[in-house]
């Protein structure tokens, strides 16, 4: 009886000491899974998580074969204790490539979300973050060239930055550090699924949280200059084709008669005139400020920031803005 006592007892100990190495408790080795994707959702308030799991097949080869497993949670901690908890498996997110967020999310489901993937020591902060209107229903399309969803949105954001210059504040940590700004302001590259394939169509811009403003590839292109996060490559516009290596945005303002100004300079290496073009037709199309302007005036012009900040909405509408080339 003593012997039995001891035995149960070392087991225990066995399987205290043994911890949590993922997101769940405690499971064998053999039931680890990769996690290469997550999607957040809200559904009716609460947090719905999505995860793209990786499992080994057995044979002479080893393959991963991708599967999604869903569950919801007051918050994202809860939903993915919940899931753990579900599935009986161990989740490990230090694979995880790809942060999906859904368009339905709350200003205060989306804070919750980034302050949990942050906080994650197994998240990479480089993990591309992107958005669709639908997280789980984007990570239920079938991979075309990866073998999971997650490292092929990751690639083509990748692949859009490289050749067309633009991808917002693709990783967690640009997310983190635009949100850290005055006005809250980033883009996510957006995410849509035509005939059961996932693609690029623009980014939309969050502000406070919030999806505010859809862009397409020539907005795009617009934000990524005025906020200094052009990489250069093949703009189109206008039905030709331009080949920009890099460019950058000065933005200069002054405020007289509780009117302000707004002056932007395009410096380019080549094709200045159609920068300036795409860049002025943006600030035509949104009658708010999606660029981030207001952070560039509180740091340059702190003055005229104290004066005009608390409404500064209306101070941007009626702003006279103009847009020209530098030498």
């Amino acid at each position: 009886m003593r012997i039995f006592k001891l035995f149960t007892l070392a087991v225990i100990l066995l399987l205290t000491l043994s911890g949590c190495n993922g997101l769940g408790g405690y499971t064998a080795p053999s039931d680890k899974r990769l996690v290469s994707a997550v999607g957040f959702d809200n559904e009716g308030g609460m947090v719905k998580v999505s995860v793209e799991a990786m499992k080994a097949e057995d044979g002479e080869n080893t393959k991963f074969k991708p599967y999604i497993i869903s569950e919801s949670g007051s918050d994202a901690t809860q939903a993915i204790a919940r899931l753990s908890a579900q599935s009986y498996e161990d989740f490990t997110l230090t694979h995880c490539r790809t942060f999906i967020l859904g368009k339905s999310l709350t200003a205060e489901q989306v804070e919750d979300i980034l302050t949990f993937c942050i906080n994650q020591k197994q998240i990479s902060l480089s993990a591309t973050t992107v958005c669709s209107n639908n997280a789980n229903e984007t990570l239920k399309v079938s991979a075309m060239a990866e073998n999971s969803t997650g490292f092929e949105i990751n690639n083509m954001t990748e692949h859009n930055a490289e050749n067309f210059g633009f991808g917002g504040h693709t990783s967690l940590y640009e997310v983190q550090t635009a949100r850290m700004q005055s006005m809250n302001i980033y883009a996510l590259p957006n995410l849509i699924i035509t005939d059961n394939n996932i693609s690029l169509k623009g980014m939309t811009v969050y502000i406070d949280d919030i999806p505010s403003a859809e862009l397409d590839d020539e907005q795009s292109v617009a934000y990524s200059v005025m906020r200094n996060v052009f990489e250069g490559g093949e703009i189109i516009y206008d039905k030709g084709v331009y080949n920009i290596k890099s460019a950058r945005a000065d933005v200069k303002a002054k405020l007289e008669k509780q009117k302000l100004y707004i002056d932007i300079t395009l410096k380019a290496e080549d094709n200045q005139t159609v920068l300036a073009d795409i860049i002025e037709n943006t600030i035509n199309d949104f009658d708010k400020d999606i660029f981030g302007i207001g952070d560039t005036l509180k740091l340059r012009y702190p003055e005229i920031w104290e004066m005009i900040s608390s409404g500064y909405d209306e101070y941007y509408k009626n702003a006279e803005i103009t847009v020209k080339v530098g030498d």
